[in-house]
C-alpha cells in the first residue's frame, strides 16, 4: 500500500510461510513501513525484492563511535594515497 505522504506499507495477510523485511519476519495483520533499501521476501520463495526510490525516503544512517572511527581511518588512508 502506498500512502499519499510518501509512505510504502506492507501488510501480511496471515500467510502460512510469512513475509520478511530485511530477514525479519513481519507480524501478520500489522502494517510494516518499508524504506528505500529494504529487502522483502515472501514465504519460502528464493526471490528477494529491493525497495527502490528517492534518497529522501532512505532511513537515517546508523551512527556509532565505531563507525565514526572507521570513517576517520578511511579518510586518513585516502589522504595518504
Amino acid at each position: 500500500q502506498f500512502r499519499g505522504e510518501g509512505e510504502l506499507l506492507l501488510y501480511d495477510l496471515r500467510s502460512a510461510n510469512g513475509t520478511f523485511v530485511n530477514k525479519t519476519r513481519v507480524m501478520a495483520g500489522v502494517y510494516q513501513r518499508l524504506r528505500v533499501g529494504d529487502i522483502v521476501k515472501f514465504g519460502l520463495s528464493t526471490r528477494q525484492y529491493l525497495i527502490d526510490g528517492p534518497a529522501e525516503m532512505m532511513p537515517e544512517e546508523y551512527d556509532s563511535a565505531n563507525l565514526q572511527e572507521y570513517r576517520r581511518r578511511l579518510k586518513e588512508k585516502g589522504e595518504r594515497a
